[in-house]
């Protein structure tokens, strides 16, 4: 992603990120009654479910950030660019102040519940933002 064009990025990287919360609340979650597993087996099939949810998260999160920035930059001209990435920046952080909130609801329901609703709230915005966005050439 450069220039002017960020290709079809953003949406699958946001995907990703939910694809790997879901992993983790399916795969480590509910006590381990999802994967079948013996009981001798549960915890090291809960950490790989660990690991890897953590690592598809990881991932998807460590190059998203990057390209959606670069996406708003590319949207908007030079002149109001740095103001373009502070609003970006704003709402991005925005999502750490609501984690207070979805440990409130881990509290009240599970883990497990807080987990999902943050995977499919990440969900919801990565079909948003591919309905919405459109690349600028």
């Amino acid at each position: 992603c450069g220039g002017t064009d960020c290709g079809p990025w953003p949406p699958p990287l946001q995907v990703g990120s939910a694809v790997g919360l879901i992993v983790v609340a399916l795969g480590a979650g509910f006590d381990g009654k999802l994967t079948g597993a013996s009981d001798a087996d549960l915890p090291f099939m809960r950490f790989g479910f660990l690991v890897l949810g953590g690592c598809l998260l990881g991932m998807s999160q460590g190059l998203m950030y990057p390209v959606m920035a670069a996406a708003v930059s590319d949207h908007v001209g030079p002149n109001v660019r740095g103001t373009a990435i502070g609003i970006y920046r704003w709402w991005r952080d925005l999502g750490y102040a609501a984690g207070a909130l979805i440990a409130l609801m881990a509290d009240v329901s599970s883990p497990e519940v807080a987990i999902l609703f943050t995977a499919f709230t990440a969900l919801g915005a990565a079909l948003l933002v591919a309905g919405v966005y459109t690349e600028k050439r």
